[in-house]
């Protein structure tokens, strides 16, 4: 059996992306953390990326844009 892999997007609906891993039986979700200048210069993580990390039901990885020279 080939596995593929599936692309999920979705802004701020934490709750509807741990529903749709359970339901696809996922082994692993790719969070995507962009680097945002007007915040400081931080990494805003919000509420989204706390609430999957403490619900999923599979490995989370949370990977972030590279800070470019244009972002700093």
């Amino acid at each position: 059996m080939t596995l593929e892999p599936v692309l999920l997007q979705a802004r701020d609906v934490a709750a509807a992306i741990v529903d749709e891993t359970t339901e696809r039986a996922a082994d692993l979700l790719v969070v995507g953390l962009p680097y945002r200048k007007r915040f400081g210069g931080e990494f805003a993580i919000g509420k989204t990326v706390p609430y999957i990390l403490q619900n999923a039901p599979c490995t989370v990885w949370v990977v972030r844009d590279p800070i470019t020279e244009e972002s700093t």
